[in-house]
Parts: C-alpha cells; sequence; structure tokens
C-alpha cells in the first residue's frame, strides 16, 4: 500500500462514511445490503482516501456464508 510522509502532521481522524454495498449470503441464496464506514487515525505516514475504500469492495464483492 502506498503511504506518503505526515509533513503537515495531522492528527485528527480520516473517515470515510456510507459506502454502500451489495454482496450475497451464499447459504440461503439471498442478496443482502447495507452501508460501511472506514477510518483510521494517522501516524508518521498517510493514507489516501482511494486506498481506505478496497475493504468496503472486499465485502460488496465477496459471497457470504451464514
Amino acid at each position: 500500500m502506498t503511504t506518503s510522509p505526515n509533513d503537515e502532521q495531522y492528527d485528527e481522524r480520516v473517515l470515510a462514511r456510507d459506502i454502500p454495498f451489495t454482496s450475497l449470503c451464499e447459504h440461503h441464496a439471498l442478496p443482502f445490503t447495507g452501508v460501511a464506514h472506514v477510518g483510521y487515525l494517522p501516524a508518521e505516514r498517510i493514507v489516501g482516501l482511494s486506498k481506505l475504500l478496497p475493504p468496503g469492495a472486499h465485502c460488496r464483492d465477496h459471497r457470504r456464508d451464514a
């Protein structure tokens, strides 16, 4: 994952909220939907918001087994 130095000394939380997702329960063969929230506290290095979204995509793209 690409990160950058935290030269500006950001110390507040970084949030990406209300990321919609849809997935499928493999066991019941039923869809479910929701929203995801992803965040972090920056330290010596920071990451761009585009790098925070793949966990939401992971939930969306993988089937769930109940």
